[in-house]
């Protein structure tokens, strides 16, 4: 009895409707800072705050989003990692609303930003003389859109 491997070739074209509304335009670093305890003998474990603001640019049709890592206040190690990003909407759209800026930050933006900010703390990390530190992705991060929120 012979065995068949049956291979389907799959394709798949993304309508104009299913597009994400922007797309990655510029990264880079603003500021990094790391310094560390010189008795540091055994894996640890760092708390941190991620911090993400969307700005609206004087630059017509982009939209800036900048995400700070900082540790929570930990005598061993401290880091400070500030990345700047601009998005333009995907070719031929329009600007998206702002809701819809929200909601693509939410479920797209801060993944397609986090590899950039994880290789450089890992990296870094890794020069350190300790084992490098692996920032999580933050799942259950949801921004707030600070002009909406109730007053009082």
């Amino acid at each position: 009895m012979k065995n068949l491997l049956c291979l389907q070739q799959y394709t798949h074209k993304m309508t104009e409707d299913k597009l994400y509304p922007l797309q990655l335009e510029d990264v880079f670093f603003s500021k990094i800072e790391f310094s560390r305890h010189h008795d540091i003998r055994e894996d640890i474990n760092i708390e941190y705050i991620v911090e993400i603001n969307i700005i609206e640019t004087d630059v017509h049709d982009k939209v800036q989003v900048n995400v700070r890592i900082h540790s929570k206040e930990n005598k061993l190690i401290e880091l400070l990692v500030e990345l700047v990003s601009l998005f333009a909407p995907t070719a031929g759209k329009p600007m998206p609303e702002r809701n819809k800026i929200f909601e693509f930050v939410n479920d797209r933006g801060i993944f397609i930003l986090w590899p950039y900010l994880t290789q450089i703390i890992y990296y870094i990390t890794s020069q350190m003389g300790i084992t490098p530190l692996k920032i999580h992705v933050p799942f259950n991060v949801r921004l707030i859109d600070r002009e909406e929120e109730p007053k009082g």
